[in-house]
Parts: structure tokens; sequence; C-alpha cells
């Protein structure tokens, strides 16, 4: 069996590079709404005004202008959840479809150095396993 305990500098690595992967994924997302605050000189002020003074004149104008807004996003938004749920459906499904067959190559295990270990299909009371030696010296279970 592994030992699965860290050392404290790979615990370290693993924070830093989880933390790492959090900040490329989140803040492009929070300059984007960030930016729907700003003004509309201050949006493409280079360098990036990180300090503003927000406002919400953005999304007056946006409700004003175009009255259509809400039926649209909610048109998207009955698309991105029934594209969702269908995707999360066939999948499912497809899971269950492998799963639940038979599978050849699930039935033969091979094993090198590991001769006194028992075989996963050995746990189960419904399959009895053979073994059989190859001229390399490695193991072959067969389960059934």
């Amino acid at each position: 069996m592994m030992n699965d305990a860290f050392s404290p500098l790979e615990r370290l690595a693993r924070g830093l590079l989880l933390v790492f992967i959090l900040i490329w994924s989140v803040a492009p997302i929070l300059f984007i709404v960030s930016s729907s605050f700003k003004r509309q000189v201050d949006i493409f002020v280079y360098p990036p005004r990180v300090v503003f003074a927000p406002t919400f004149d953005n999304y007056i104008k946006l409700v004003s202008q175009w009255q259509d807004f809400f039926t649209s996003m909610g048109n998207s938004l009955i698309v991105a959840i029934g594209a969702t749920v269908l995707a999360g459906l066939v999948s499912f499904f497809g899971g269950l479809c492998l799963f639940a067959l038979p599978q050849p190559l699930h039935r033969v295990e091979r094993g090198l150095h590991d001769r006194g270990a028992r075989p996963a299909a050995d746990r189960s009371s419904r399959c009895r396993c053979s073994r059989s030696r190859t001229g390399s010296g490695s193991a072959i279970r067969i389960c059934c």
C-alpha cells in the first residue's frame, strides 16, 4: 500500500499550484465584472486601474437602450441549462452502460511483482480466480 502522506514541501508546492490555478482562472472573470462598473473611458486605460469609483451607468444604459436584454438572457439561460442537463444524462447513461456490460479487459489482471497480494476480484464472493505463470515470470490472474 502506498503512503498517502505528503511532506511539508510537497504540501506547500501543491498549495502554491492550487493558488496559481485559482488566480489564473478567476482573475479574468473578476477583471471583466469589475470593468462593467467602470466608466467607458476608464475601461480602456493602460495600465488598468485597480482602484476606481464604481458606477451603475453602464447597466442603466443597457436596460434603457436594449429592452429585450433580459428576454435574450433568459433564452441563453434555457439553452445553457438544457445543454448541461442533456450532456449529464448522456454521460450518466454511457457510464452506466460501461459499468453494467461485461468487459473482457476487466477479466484479466496482470501482476509482475505482487505474488503475495490478493487481486481485487478475490475480495468478492462471486468471483473465483486462477493463476497461471508465463515464461517471463509474471503472473496472470483470470477471473470469471
